[in-house]
């Protein structure tokens, strides 16, 4: 066996002084960890990164808005986490957060995949993990009746620790949910229930009409 390993071995090593083509091993696909339970961080950024970070590239606006509308929470996911409070946090995420969300989000994804956006970390957040946890955080995971896992995902350039950051995922029914930025409307909600006046409290005048309130900012990811 050694006597045929030394011709083989000579020719790859005179092989660019004969003007051969120098042989090239296949590259390896590196196998990625199966995540131990499915709903642990490496369970969502395998998620994003099949469902949302591979059509972000291909730069199909149509295709990235309903890998998004896929991740949207349902009526009854807010019910289970939020209790009582979950259909009218639910009727505010409808209205006040998703339709920019979906507006902006698609062209912005595209644009950070295209600058090298494309490194997928997932970071739990609570009271443990301050430095991963921002403060409206703190105010979803309070407001949940039936406490369970938040996560936020970030997206960076490789070898970089900043990047864009999309809150608020939730793992529900075997589903990956995002509640976004939730806590905007949970703050305006409680803010709304402690000026409204008592049931039996006679109502004061209003002055001037007052003009109506400006839509909230939903935003793009962070």
């Amino acid at each position: 066996m050694a006597a045929m390993r030394t011709p083989l071995l000579c020719l790859a090593l005179l092989a660019p002084a004969l003007g051969l083509p120098a042989c090239k091993a296949d590259p390896v696909e590196e196998e990625r960890p199966a995540p131990r339970r499915p709903d642990e961080p490496r369970a969502l950024m395998y998620h994003f990164e099949d469902q949302v970070l591979v059509v972000a590239k291909s730069g199909d606006e149509a295709k990235v808005r309903a890998a998004l509308q896929a991740c949207l929470a349902t009526p009854a996911d807010f019910t289970a986490v939020f209790g009582e409070r979950g259909a009218a946090l639910h009727a505010a995420y409808t209205a006040n957060i998703v339709p920019k969300f979906l507006a902006e989000a698609p062209a912005f994804l595209i644009a950070r995949a295209k600058e090298g956006y494309t490194e997928v970390a997932v970071r739990p957040v609570g009271p443990a993990l301050p430095d991963y946890t921002m403060p409206g955080d703190q105010v979803t995971l309070d407001a949940m009746a039936k406490k369970q896992p938040m996560m936020s995902v970030w997206l960076r350039q490789p070898e970089q620790t900043l990047g864009v950051r999309l809150e608020g995922w939730l793992y529900r029914e075997g589903r990956w949910v995002t509640v976004l930025k939730l806590h905007r409307e949970i703050t305006r909600l409680a803010g709304a229930a402690e000026e409204a006046p008592a049931a039996d409290a006679a109502p004061e005048a209003a002055e001037d009409g007052g003009a109506a309130a400006p839509a909230v900012d939903a935003g793009a990811p962070e």
